[in-house]
């Protein structure tokens, strides 16, 4: 037994060394109590002897159950995610290792997922933002959810029950003009101009013409054509009193001229009137005035040095004194100092196509100068004649007369 004392009084003296214990080496005494000084002082049991070696609680924790609660363990492997570690010796690493890499295996936190993790979800809710890091939900309803699935405007517009044409106006510059309009009692709507409205007083008076349905309604409403001195197709003026002209003028604000009677179509008498513009006369216009002088009617007017511009018919049977050289146009060369002075000279001047010279020969007894006639065919040569049966013939010096061959 002492021997068994002696080696456990080694061990933990050992042990005590290994610690850096002040304290003197530990002796074991019995089975219950321990002796921790020369004084023979006795510890109640192992653990207040630990306590007293200031050997911690994990002295009496089990090796199968450690728990370390303080402390740096260092220069060590890295222990396995099998046994409990991360096999690794960083935080990237290890959450590589963990399969929790942040922006691959998971999301890094943010205030706004934060704020969505908040809200508590149901039925029909629909999650949104109320600021900065804050959410909450709303009511997303079957028909909400229609809505928000459509693909285009037009389908959104369907769902609505919004289509133009159809359930609602297309936008008109025009509407839009007339919706711009302030409502008032008696106030009737009407175009200033091109999609610009204004709106003018509608007495209820007018109303009452507005409302009738027919022309002898209206003048009905109007107080006219009842035969109470209403000048109108069916009551001429003739149910008047007589009018005389002085009367008539002096109803008439914009006459002109004064005194006279009333002028009527049929030979009226006009003390020298003066009548501006184009008045028209005897079916003709007059378009504006030119020359001086007399009016000129159709029957053998007489005009003095009239300029006639390019009349489209004229008839100068008994024109007199007009000049050749200057009156008429259009002839050839030399044609009119030929109708002036008919000489021979003159009218060999305005033929092109002459042959010969001197002057002009005509059908009776013409003498004529070392002629060249050709093949000429004559019934008498000189007083001779020549019967049809023979032929002419000229030779270089005499004039010889042929019978006829076949």
């Amino acid at each position: 037994m002492k021997r068994l004392l002696l080696s456990i009084n080694l061990l933990f003296a050992t042990l005590a060394i290994a610690l850096g214990a002040s304290y003197p080496p530990v002796m074991v005494h019995g089975t219950t109590h321990i002796v921790v000084n020369p004084s023979d002082f006795w510890a109640a049991n192992s653990a207040v002897a630990y306590n007293a070696m200031n050997l911690g609680s994990m002295s009496l924790q089990s090796a199968s159950s450690v728990n370390i609660a303080g402390g740096t363990i260092t220069g060590i492997t890295d222990l396995a995610v099998a046994d409990g570690g991360t096999g690794a010796s960083t935080a990237a690493g290890a959450r590589s290792n963990l399969g929790l890499s942040i922006g691959s295996n998971v999301e890094a936190w943010d205030t706004e997922l934060d704020a969505l993790a908040s809200v508590t979800s149901g039925a029909d809710l629909l999650p949104y933002f109320t600021g900065s890091g804050t959410a909450t939900t709303t009511t997303l309803t079957t028909f909400g959810r229609s809505l928000i699935d459509d693909a285009d405007a037009a389908t959104a517009r369907n769902t609505l029950g919004l289509v133009i044409g159809t359930h609602v106006q297309a936008y008109d510059a025009k509407l839009a003009a007339f919706s711009g309009l302030t409502g008032a009692a008696d106030a009737l709507p009407y175009f200033t101009g091109t999609a610009t409205m204004g709106t003018t007083t509608l007495s209820s008076f007018m109303r009452t013409v507005l409302d009738d349905t027919t022309a002898a309604s209206a003048r009905a409403t109007l107080g006219a054509g009842t035969g109470n001195g209403d000048a109108l197709v069916a009551n001429p003026l003739s149910q008047f009193a007589a009018t005389t002209s002085a009367q008539l003028a002096a109803n008439l604000t914009d006459e002109t001229g004064s005194g006279g009677g009333f002028v009527r179509a049929t030979s009226p008498t006009v003390d020298a009137p003066t009548i501006s513009g184009h008045p028209t006369i005897e079916g003709v216009t007059a378009t504006g005035a030119t020359g001086t002088g007399k009016l000129v009617f159709a029957n053998s007017p007489t005009l003095i040095t009239p300029a006639l511009g390019t009349p489209s018919s004229v008839n100068l049977s008994n024109g007199t004194n007009l000049p050749i050289s200057t009156g008429v146009s259009g002839l050839g060369t030399g044609v009119a100092t030929a109708l002036a002075t008919p000489s021979s000279a003159n009218v060999a001047a305005a033929v092109t196509d002459e042959t010969g010279s001197g002057a002009l020969v005509f059908g009776t007894s013409p003498s004529l100068t070392t002629p060249s006639l050709g093949v000429a065919t004559a019934t008498s040569v000189n007083g001779t004649t020549i019967p049809s049966s023979k032929t002419l013939v000229v030779t270089t010096d005499k004039l010889s007369v042929h019978a006829a061959t076949t």
